[in-house]
């Protein structure tokens, strides 16, 4: 079941019935917003298939980044060889006759010569195939690749969206309600706390954060590694950085909000007695974690630059 984006699948079933579908499309927004879970839904139903099974089906391409076989972690790139062999793929005529359609997971990680790869088939598209291409950093995306798409935006979804869809789930009232507020909009995180391993995590990270708040940076720098020092600063931790600082921009977000009587607060951070934030101020703040988040998508070190943004609380 998808939560939110109806606009998204209601285009698409209109296209498809009229015949109208464009060849490539951009699926554009933030981490566990819903991207991957509507691109698979429209796969599945253009080549009429359950979701299930969709992976399993030949004229159904996914390209990633691969895994390094020596690390045993993602590449920061999709390789050129991955594009071509994307390319082999396609030279072949469908498995069913009818459509085939290419996922194309993180283009942002699309280099110089994958990129220019795939804008050959973006060019001169094989009959009946159709490209989505899932992304989080638009401005990492070639130009000339972002021209041939027709792109989506996802936006965030309603809370209450998001807990209708969890209590549908069999999730008691409360409790939904809780990891939809959570969530801030993403229904892809609001799922992931059904995982005791997640919710976990984020009762983790909160706590930290509350000390963080009120801490010498010396005692920041401590609580840190405390708990995040065994992560590596490749790209696995890149990207986990990444996530921690969505969840404080999203906790800061609340703040602003709050203060202009906008938002209420999901149980969220509470600051010490006597610690408070200026609007101004709290917008500073939201504009330094969003510039950490462009570094970290740069390669900047992502200690360094964790470091750097919390002189910023």
């Amino acid at each position: 079941m998808i939560i939110g984006h109806r606009h998204i699948l209601n285009f698409f079933e209109t296209a498809t019935l009229r015949g109208q579908l464009s060849h490539a499309y951009g699926f554009i927004g933030p981490r566990s917003i819903g991207k991957s879970k509507v691109a698979y839904e429209i796969a599945a139903r253009l080549l009429n298939v359950p979701e299930e099974k969709l992976t399993h089906n030949p004229d159904f391409i996914l390209v990633q980044r691969g895994e390094d076989e020596k690390t045993g972690r993602l590449k920061k790139e999709i390789t050129v060889a991955e594009a071509r062999e994307l390319k082999k793929s396609l030279q072949h005529t469908s498995w069913q006759k009818g459509h085939r359609v290419v996922v194309i997971d993180g283009a942002e990680f699309l280099n110089s010569e994958s990129g220019n790869a795939l804008l050959k088939l973006l060019e001169e598209p094989p009959e009946r195939t159709f490209f989505i291409l899932l992304i989080e950093n638009e401005g990492a995306v070639l130009s000339t690749i972002r021209s041939r798409l027709q792109s989506f935006y996802f936006s965030l979804v309603k809370t209450e969206e998001i807990s209708a869809a969890l209590q549908s789930r069999g999730v008691p009232v409360e409790e939904a309600e809780i990891y939809a507020r959570r969530a801030h909009g993403r229904p892809g995180k609001a799922l992931s706390f059904l995982v005791s391993e997640s919710a976990e995590h984020y009762d983790d990270l909160l706590a930290t954060f509350q000390k963080l708040v009120d801490a010498p940076f010396y005692k920041k720098i401590q609580l840190i590694e405390k708990l995040y020092g065994a992560k590596e600063d490749g790209e696995r931790g890149r990207t986990e950085w990444q996530e921690i600082l969505e969840t404080w921009i999203s906790w800061f977000r609340d703040w602003l909000l709050k203060k202009h009587g906008a938002a209420q607060f999901a149980g969220e951070p509470k600051l010490s007695a006597g610690i408070s934030y200026s609007s101004s101020e709290l917008v500073n703040i939201i504009d330094s974690f969003q510039r950490t988040k462009k570094l970290l998508h740069q390669n900047a070190h992502p200690r360094l630059a964790i470091e750097s943004v919390l002189l910023k609380i």
